[in-house]
């Protein structure tokens, strides 16, 4: 297996247990190799048998161990059958990449509903379908590294992109609820954006699989981040709040007219605040009530 040249071999999976789909080309390929290079035993899923057999293979060829599978994560039994083989055949799951198949671009008044199913079903859905059964083994071992590959079409928008930007907004969604619920169990749910290139020649998978890795592995401390990959250019998205004002007490009632006359200072993002969670947003909210109002 190539080395990436982009890590130093101090970040180690020596003994973990990694679960990727869409292993068998491009960035959850690099993924699966190198987790595999560095120590992982991998489970290599694909829909495509040829692609996860050639991915797996050619970690076998270098010394790795690896299994390789092509149930289809759109489907419950699927999904399942997945982390299934992990438990049986190695005990348990350490990491779980999820890398979302290709966009389909469709503007939203052409796609008919077929089409938008399929899209959740490969996107959103699947995270549940894999998702569910690595979670509760990962809550057991008291341990685990989840990585959701998220699109800036679903943070930001993109015409064309109403179906995909719609499920991978979703699964942004169940990571920031992933990584409250896993915090007590040390299990870190994280996302990378992608960019859906214009031309093949544009997409670097080995930058992004480096940002991948390293949210994967024991020295990432964080969780609930949304990251960004482009080329060697790497970012963090937050999702901030503006700081918002009191129009009148609360016991009174605002109308259109006095939000209208107020409107500058409700969107100025001076002050704007990241918060970690929707309950630490609601209680700014209320400890920001005039003080003789507050309950």
């Amino acid at each position: 297996m190539k080395k990436m040249g982009l890590n130093a071999d101090s970040i180690r999976y020596n003994g973990k247990i990694a679960v990727i789909t869409g292993a068998g080309r491009d960035l959850g390929r690099i993924c699966a190799i190198e987790l595999a290079r560095r120590g992982a035993k991998v489970i290599i899923n694909d829909h495509d048998k040829d692609s996860a057999d050639s991915t797996a293979r050619e970690i076998i060829d270098a010394g790795g161990i690896a299994l390789a599978n092509s149930d289809t994560i759109s489907t419950i039994k699927g999904g399942r059958n997945i982390i299934r083989i992990a438990l049986d055949a190695f005990g348990g799951i350490d990491i779980l990449i999820i890398v979302a198949p290709i966009a389909v671009k469709r503007d939203f008044i052409k796609i008919q509903p077929k089409l938008w199913d399929n899209v959740q079903d490969t996107h959103l859905n699947a995270a549940y379908n894999v998702g569910r059964d690595a979670f509760i083994a990962m809550r057991e071992k008291r341990y685990g590294r989840i990585v959701f590959t998220v699109s800036v079409e679903g943070i930001l928008g993109h015409p064309g992109y109403t179906s995909y930007g719609a499920a991978t907004a979703g699964l942004i969604g169940l990571m920031n609820t992933l990584k409250l619920e896993g915090a007590k169990y040390n299990i870190s749910t994280n996302a990378v954006a992608d960019i859906v290139p214009d031309s093949k020649k544009q997409y670097m998978p080995e930058y992004t699989a480096s940002l991948v890795l390293y949210l994967s592995s024991e020295q990432c401390p964080g969780s609930g981040g949304i990251y960004q990959a482009e080329g060697a250019f790497y970012k963090r998205i937050g999702l901030v709040s503006s700081a918002g004002i009191w129009i009148d007490q609360p016991k009174e009632s605002a109308t259109p007219e006095k939000i209208i006359s107020r409107w500058k200072e409700i969107i100025s993002m001076e002050g704007a605040k990241e918060y970690p969670d929707a309950t630490a947003a609601g209680v700014n909210t209320l400890s920001s009530v005039p003080s003789d109002d507050k309950p």
